[in-house]
C-alpha cells in the first residue's frame, strides 16, 4: 500500500466519520424536525440515511482508489474498503456509546457494530466486482449472500439499533 492509498483511507475514515455524527445529530438532536419514520416505508429515517452515506462513501472510495491505480485489485478495493468502514464506525460508536449516550458497551451494542463491517464485506465485494467491470454472475453473487442472511436472520429475535 503506497502513501496515496494511506492517506486517502485516512481521508475518507475522517469524512465517514463526520457524515456518520452529522446524521445523528440530524436526526436526535437538531431543531429540523425530521421525522422518526419515512411515511409509507417501514424502515427509520436514522437507518436509511445511514445506509445511503456507508453504500455511497463505499462507492466514492473504491472509484478515488482505482482512479489512482487502474491495477488494484478486487480484494485491496474490498478490504479496503471494509476498513475505512470499519474504522468509522467503531469511533462513532465509541462517540455514541461512550460520549452522548453515556453507557457502557453491551453484548447487543458489540453484536450492532460488528453487523455493519460484516456486512459491507459483501457490499464492497460486489461494488469492486462492478467497477473492475466482473461478469454480471460475479457482481449479483454478494447481493445473493447478503439476501440469503437477511432472510435467516428475519427469523431470529436478535435486534439492533444503528
Amino acid at each position: 500500500m503506497n502513501d496515496k492509498e494511506v492517506k486517502i483511507t485516512a481521508l475518507f475514515c475522517c469524512i465517514l466519520l463526520l457524515l456518520l455524527l452529522s446524521i445523528l445529530w440530524l436526526t436526535n438532536y437538531s431543531r429540523l424536525d425530521i421525522p422518526e419514520f419515512f411515511p409509507g416505508i417501514a424502515i427509520g429515517t436514522y437507518t436509511l440515511l445511514m445506509a445511503i452515506v456507508l453504500i455511497v462513501t463505499d462507492l466514492v472510495f473504491q472509484k478515488v482508489l482505482l482512479r489512482i491505480n487502474q491495477s488494484t485489485s478486487v480484494l485491496k478495493l474490498m478490504l479496503l474498503s471494509t476498513a475505512v468502514i470499519f474504522i468509522a464506525t467503531l469511533a462513532y460508536q465509541i462517540i455514541r456509546q461512550q460520549l452522548i449516550l453515556q453507557r457502557p458497551f453491551s453484548v447487543a451494542a458489540i453484536w450492532s457494530f460488528l453487523l455493519t463491517p460484516l456486512v459491507f464485506i459483501l457490499i464492497s465485494l460486489s461494488t469492486a466486482l462492478s467497477l473492475k467491470k466482473a461478469s454480471p454472475l460475479y457482481r449479483v453473487i454478494p447481493f445473493a449472500i447478503l439476501i440469503a442472511l437477511l432472510y435467516w436472520r428475519k427469523g431470529q429475535t436478535f435486534s439492533f439499533d444503528w
